[in-house]
């Protein structure tokens, strides 16, 4: 295998620093911080998509959850950036 193309897939360190190399035909990490939070992030393409992607999965556990509840979410890109915070309150 060429090695240039096997350095394309090296992996992207968790809040790596502003130096983070971009890797050609790669899309940006961006980490979900809060409920249903997944460790290795996702790519999306860019930060609306990964803003929307927050109010679809806040919107899913709000109509799923119908117990009081004070909910927060903060998304970050790749380098620690933070993209969108949200919050959200509910009694009875």
């Amino acid at each position: 295998m060429d090695e240039s193309f096997s350095n394309n897939f090296e992996p992207v360190a968790e809040y790596a620093t502003a130096a983070v190399k971009r890797r050609s035909g790669l899309m940006p990490l961006y980490y979900f911080h809060g409920p249903g939070e997944d460790d290795g992030g996702e790519d999306l393409p860019d930060d609306t998509a990964a803003r929307l992607t927050a109010f679809d999965m806040f919107g899913q556990i709000i109509r799923e959850d119908v117990t009081p509840v004070f909910l927060r979410m903060e998304v970050v890109d790749e380098t620690g950036r933070s993209v969108v915070k949200l919050a959200f309150s509910a009694e009875k």
